[in-house]
């Protein structure tokens, strides 16, 4: 709009272009003024001075509790090097007379070794136990001091669930088959999980079937079919690249880069997708079905133990974020492995030493989720746009999803949604 109103020869579109350059500016000023605000309430802003200033005081004890953590968790462990069996010791550093152990070695074809990095790598860590339970008790005085029962609360306050009391009366009106189904499926699928372990991919295999040439038409083509967006080569103005490598792409529509990259991951495993467009470079052979099934079983594997690993994971953080508990962190973690879902209980409970400071993914409290595309529809594409790509960040993201679905969504789509991906793997 600056542009035209700058540069088109006719006054009336000048006229139009300054009206809606003013229009644009003014949604965008009132959207920005609103997430400020939210920002300061939630920060206490309303609160006297005193308050303000141990709120500052806190969030920079926050940030430097939380570093501390995270960095000495992903701190190596040493042990002397006699514990080590010796046909397993090359496979972890050596430091003189102790070996340091810095992660779970969870690819490594050893059992032995997957099993000695696991009990390591997780043994209790007294001073980081210290660090979580300070880390708890400030999380909690911030959010009492800006006007909220726990930090659970602060953090979740305008997010889809909104409130933790929201998500756990969610999950209380599952039905109770519902979630046995989808527990025995899921502990089902671990068996078939471990049975894919051994799925070796030699990425010299598939890498002739995608040269940048055949990706790049490839995305064109899926952009097309779906959106109605294409892109052609431009030639760069001087000093526009920082490298001679480096390719200009023109969109035939703006909103291009907003196409959300998990759903392109989707149609990435969608055989229907690659066969579209991916050949051999040299003899023009099309990729065989069978090496995208099995690229995206060996991508799926141990995905159930992942994803009940995850549901343990956002149960632990929820109750960690909430009131505090006249129990330490360790009596909590172990309280939710005895009461915890299937697959989650198999195998954390194997090693009942480890901590919750072993737990990467609990600061801040998190949903994830997934999405897949069962075909190219270019209606379908249209109605993704419009509900979902063109809004950016100025509607709320359960009202985008409502009109994505034409419903609200409940608990029970979402373990119906994870069910079927799953029995989808299955079959």
């Amino acid at each position: 709009a600056d542009f035209i109103k700058v540069a088109h020869p006719d006054a009336e579109f000048r006229k139009a272009a300054e009206k809606t350059r003013i229009d644009i500016g003014t949604v965008v000023e009132k959207r920005v003024a609103e997430l400020f605000m939210f920002d300061f309430e939630i920060s206490g802003i309303h609160l006297d001075e005193a308050k303000r200033s141990k709120v500052v005081n806190l969030n920079v004890k926050l940030l430097d509790l939380s570093y501390e953590f995270l960095q000495a968790s992903h701190h190596p462990q040493a042990i002397e090097k006699r514990y080590i069996p010796e046909h397993i010791r090359h496979c972890f550093s050596v430091d003189g007379d102790s070996i340091q152990i810095g992660g779970l070695h969870a690819d490594s074809p050893s059992e032995r070794v997957r099993e000695a990095a696991y009990k390591i790598f997780l043994y209790p860590n007294p001073s980081l136990l210290l660090c979580l339970d300070e880390l708890l008790a400030c999380t909690y005085e911030l959010a009492k001091l800006v006007g909220f029962e726990s930090f659970a609360h602060r953090a979740l306050k305008g997010t889809m669930a909104n409130s933790p009391g929201k998500m756990a009366s969610s999950v209380t009106a599952i039905h109770p088959d519902c979630l046995i189904t989808a527990s025995k499926f899921l502990c089902g699928l671990l068996q078939l999980n471990c049975g894919l372990y051994t799925c070796n991919i030699d990425p010299a295999l598939y890498s002739p079937y995608f040269s940048l040439g055949v990706c790049m038409e490839g995305l064109n083509a899926l952009f097309h079919q779906l959106l109605g967006v294409s892109f052609h080569a431009e030639e760069p103005l001087a000093g526009e690249v920082w490298s001679d490598d480096v390719r200009k792409l023109a969109p035939g529509a703006p909103d291009f880069a907003e196409v959300p990259s998990i759903l392109m991951e989707f149609f990435a495993s969608d055989y229907r997708i690659m066969s579209q467009f991916a050949c051999h470079y040299q003899t023009g052979e099309p990729l065989p079905e069978s090496m995208v099934s099995r690229l995206c079983q060996s991508k799926r594997v141990c995905g159930a133990a992942d994803t009940q690993l995850q549901i343990f994971y956002a149960a632990l953080d929820q109750v960690y974020h909430d009131k505090p508990k006249c129990t330490t962190t360790t009596e909590i973690l172990r309280y939710a492995r005895e009461r915890g879902s299937c697959g989650s209980a198999i195998w954390l409970a194997t090693v009942q030493s480890t901590t919750p400071t072993s737990c990467p993914d609990l600061w801040p409290p998190w949903c994830g989720g997934s999405a897949s595309s069962k075909t190219l529809n270019r209606a379908m594409g249209e109605h993704f746009r419009r509900e979902m790509l063109a809004h950016g960040g100025s509607k709320e993201p359960m009202l985008m999803v409502e009109g994505m679905l034409q419903k609200t969504p409940t608990i029970e789509d979402f373990v119906e949604a994870l069910v079927l991906d799953l029995d989808e793997f299955k079959s």
